[in-house]
């Protein structure tokens, strides 16, 4: 039996837990994000509203944006520039299916002792890097609108900045989980050290 030490507890998990993990963490972020992108006429606004807000306060402009059905997106109407285009992407909704595929599946430990209040560890090991990034990802994109309406080529600047968002996102959610949530770093060496063991036991 293969048990992982972690600030003077003990962590072990089922094989099975771990194998559905797999199998289920990426369905589910993959079924929240297709349901998010089908209903993007209801989804993508309370992402933009926020955008649009902070962009006129730091440019004075009178930033808009309007529905496009035939390119499936909204558009941002910017003074003096061609008209960019909001897609799901562009509201981080990638980040938060993986926060809710990781926090709803992660393996619960064999010792249930440590496995108090697990279920609001998890909700907060989700809401508070979610709120995070949807906040830096406001900040982010009202920036890239006010450097474009600057003059600013939209890429690769663009790219730039998501590059960074992203690394945002992945450093939020591993400081949070690692302090709410240490069994989703713990299961994982626990994978390690049981394969290791394995193979060792053989080669006996």
């Amino acid at each position: 039996m293969t048990i992982v030490k972690y600030n003077n507890k003990k962590y072990d998990f089922h094989w099975r837990s771990v194998v559905l993990f797999f199998i289920f963490c990426p369905l589910i972020a993959l079924s929240i994000y297709i349901l998010f992108e089908f209903l993007w006429v209801y989804t993508h606004p309370p992402f933009i509203y926020p955008i649009v807000g902070l962009s006129k306060l730091m440019t004075g402009q009178n930033f808009t944006f309007y529905k496009s059905t035939s390119l499936h997106k909204y558009l941002f109407s910017i003074p003096g520039r061609p008209v960019i285009g909001f897609i799901s992407d562009c509201s981080g909704i990638h980040g938060y299916v993986i926060y809710a595929g990781i926090c709803l599946m992660t393996p619960h430990n064999k010792f249930k002792d440590e496995n108090t209040n697990i279920w609001k560890r998890k909700f907060f090991t989700f809401l508070i890097p979610s709120l995070l990034f949807l906040f830096e990802n406001i900040l982010r994109t009202s920036i890239t609108l006010l450097l474009y309406y600057k003059g600013v080529p939209f890429h690769p600047m663009h790219e730039y900045i998501g590059y960074f968002t992203t690394f945002f996102a992945v450093f939020v959610f591993y400081v949070i989980s690692y302090f709410w949530l240490p069994k989703y770093s713990l299961f994982t060496i626990w994978i390690k050290d049981s394969i290791k063991e394995r193979f060792s036991n053989k080669s006996m």
